[in-house]
């Protein structure tokens, strides 16, 4: 938690948004053609129905 004692901690939160920016950019990349892949089949699955 950034917030201790309704203080605001700038450097562990960047440090947080630093890390998943790093480390999220494969994973996004991932993410995104799975959930697009995903849609594709929801919406083929409407079309049968």
């Amino acid at each position: 938690m950034p917030f201790e004692g309704g203080e605001f901690h700038p450097p562990f939160f960047l440090q947080t948004v630093r890390g998943l920016l790093q480390g999220g950019n494969l994973q996004l990349k991932v993410f995104r053609k799975n959930f697009f892949e995903r849609l594709v089949e929801v919406l083929r699955a409407g079309r049968q129905l």
